[in-house]
């Protein structure tokens, strides 16, 4: 058991100074969940008294360095002593044959299934966000077209050019630099919170504030890159492969626009980007907050026609998906214009234009298209985006 480990187990308060009966060995599952699996023995669940020894000595050698080091800080010292005295309950259990029997008896089966349903849960919400990803596809690559300067398709029209480009295999396009990019990510972050959990059992507040810094900071910028490498591949015509568009457009290896090749492209507009970006994400969290105070309010003023209505409004799948709409999808047209300028330019084979603050480009935007450049697919793409993507995470707690 590793000190990440111990430092995700559910801890809720010191154990009993001693066993009382079976309300202790329930208080003690309840925090550690089935006991013999952190004992090892060859027989898992009948372990010698030896095997029960060998298993409390390894997790004792692990947590007494980290109680006894000066260089921790007393709260950490506090959680893992407090892990110590949990495991040391669990061990007093199953060393004695009285107690191992009511436990054996009343509660190894249960927290046994417990945990395998946990398991089977995880591996389902696996599937889920593995459907999810395949079925977002298809939206957002007709969301992108609807940003193209020059569009004037309708939703129907462009599903029939997707279609027409790759058949039903067209809907899927960006596939596989997607899942490149979302496993890099995943491991990106399962590497940076093992490091973040070490940092933070340390007594230095300049380490954890320039790690915490670092880290927060890189996995903004891996995000910010992929994000941007998936606008242009959308952006760009659809008979052309991920590599290809890499290479040609972002990179210009075939010295188009004379610009010959330049790495730099990465950064078009990166900071532009992280605006938009974060500003997407502050009003996402923002109407979190909003819908939260709401319903708090809704309750607490149950005659309130005004918080009553604004609570089903907000509250409601459809009407929740529409209020996100109309707000964040003139970010998502603006957001796409740099990728589009980007595409253009390879197209018309001239130079990469200069990078604008998005308020020149929603000047921009409207003095070509007019308002409704910045709704344009709103409806048809829009709604049901947000509809599929707002509810994703109900869907996983059924």
């Amino acid at each position: 058991m590793s000190k990440q480990e111990i430092l995700k187990l559910n801890k809720p308060k010191p154990p009993p100074k001693e066993i009382i009966g079976e309300e202790t060995i329930e208080e003690c599952c309840k925090c550690l969940g089935e006991l013999y699996k952190y004992f090892d023995g060859n027989d898992i669940y009948n372990p010698s008294e030896t095997e029960l020894r060998n298993g409390y000595k390894y997790i004792y050698d692990k947590i007494k360095p980290v109680i006894d080091d000066p260089k921790f800080t007393e709260q950490v010292k506090d959680v893992f002593q407090i892990t110590l005295d949990w495991v040391t309950l669990a061990f007093n259990i199953l060393n004695d044959q009285h107690f191992r029997s009511i436990y054996n008896e009343k509660f190894l089966k249960k927290y046994i299934e417990l945990e395998q349903q946990e398991e089977y849960n995880k591996f389902i919400n696996k599937i889920k966000s593995g459907l999810y990803f395949i079925l977002s596809l298809p939206i957002k690559l007709i969301t992108y077209q609807f940003s193209k300067p020059n569009n004037k398709l309708t939703t129907l029209e462009i599903i029939k050019s997707i279609y027409n480009s790759g058949g039903i295999g067209g809907f899927l396009h960006g596939t596989y630099f997607q899942l490149i990019s979302f496993v890099m990510l995943d491991a990106t972050d399962s590497i940076s919170n093992k490091v973040f959990g070490i940092c933070s059992t340390t007594k230095s507040n300049e380490t954890k504030g320039i790690f915490s810094t670092f880290y927060i900071w890189f996995l903004y910028f891996i995000k910010i890159k992929s994000n941007f490498i998936v606008d242009i591949i959308y952006s760009a015509p659809l008979s052309m492969s991920t590599s290809e568009i890499i290479k040609k457009i972002i990179f210009r290896y075939d010295n188009v626009g004379g610009e010959g090749f330049k790495i730099s492209n990465l950064y078009y507009s990166l900071f532009w980007f992280m605006f938009i970006y974060a500003s997407y994400h502050f009003i996402d969290q923002n109407i979190k907050i909003m819908e939260k105070k709401v319903i708090l309010k809704s309750k607490e003023n149950p005659n309130s026609f005004l918080f009553k209505y604004t609570s089903l409004i907000l509250t409601n799948p459809i009407g929740g998906s529409l209020f996100r709409t109309l707000l964040q999808w003139p970010l998502l047209m603006i957001k796409y214009q740099y990728s589009n300028d980007i595409v253009q330019s390879f197209l018309t084979n001239s130079p990469i234009p200069i990078s604008t603050n998005p308020i020149l480009m929603a000047i921009r935007m409207y003095n070509r298209n007019g308002f409704k450049k910045f709704y344009d697919g709103v409806f048809s793409c829009g709604l049901p985006f947000y509809y599929f993507l707002n509810n994703y995470s109900n869907l996983l707690n059924k």
